[in-house]
């Protein structure tokens, strides 16, 4: 059973926030997925959790021919609006809307995570991708390096009950990810760790980027924005210079295989 109905009414709540100010700050980890799937002139590129089409952006400015997928309809609109030659869907993660061996490269930042079936998600993805096509999945670093780690913490913190599951850290220990690609029949190729500092002017700001993400529409349902606002300033006082901007520095990380 798929996830998008409950993922794209959270994702969708903030969406100019999430893809004006919150995707952006993954530029370096797209960067470095691109290169390792070898995204060039004519590759038939699936962006899949697409968000409002950062990535796909990139891709497209490298030649590639897009295609995007996101749960959250406002997302998709953006997405569509960025790239007008792009071709954007609304759909599952594990029901991917596009035929078998439509792409070269299957790419997923940051969404991989939040699907209710992980291993159908990726055979989803291998489905669409033509053999010795390349899959790329980028995720949370180990959460010890990720100083962001705090203000989920702090958010989680202030809820009735702790959270299900392990939520943006899902697949960050150990090789879990390597072992759910190799299960669902994908060749491993590469991986690596790109430095992605989260950078916010202000206090002010920081709460404006931080209330745009999904887990936050949860919260909110559940505790008062004063209280998760007093946790998050609480959490985010030892990281805001002088100046007021808050920097948190992180360490991602992307598995590259071959379908």
């Amino acid at each position: 059973m798929g996830t998008a109905n409950i993922q794209g009414d959270l994702w969708g709540e903030k969406a100019q926030d999430w893809a004006y100010l919150f995707e952006p700050m993954s530029k370096p980890l797209w960067v470095a997925m691109l290169d390792s799937a070898g995204v060039q002139d004519g590759t038939r590129f699936a962006d899949l959790g697409c968000g409002g089409g950062g990535a796909s952006i990139l891709a497209a400015q490298r030649g590639a021919r897009v295609s995007g997928l996101d749960a959250a309809e406002a997302l998709i609109a953006i997405a569509r609006k960025r790239l007008a030659a792009g071709d954007f869907r609304v759909g599952d993660l594990e029901s991917l809307p596009f035929d078998d061996d439509s792409f070269d490269v299957a790419f997923s930042s940051f969404s991989l995570m939040f699907a209710g079936d992980m291993g159908e998600a990726l055979s989803e993805m291998k489905r669409v991708t033509s053999p010795e096509g390349r899959i790329t999945i980028g995720i949370w670093g180990a959460p010890k390096d990720c100083e962001y780690r705090h203000i989920l913490k702090a958010i989680a913190s202030t809820l009735p009950s702790p959270p299900v599951g392990n939520g943006p850290f899902a697949l960050s220990e150990g090789n879990l990810l390597e072992s759910m690609m190799k299960a669902a029949g994908l060749k491993f190729l590469e991986s690596g760790d790109v430095s992605a500092p989260f950078r916010f002017k202000d206090f002010e700001t920081m709460l404006r980027v931080v209330g745009s993400v999904g887990p936050m529409q949860s919260a909110r349902k559940l505790v008062s924005d004063e209280v998760l606002e007093t946790a998050i300033l609480q959490a985010a006082k030892p990281y805001q210079s002088d100046s007021g901007e808050i920097v948190f520095n992180n360490r991602f990380r992307y598995v590259t295989a071959i379908a």
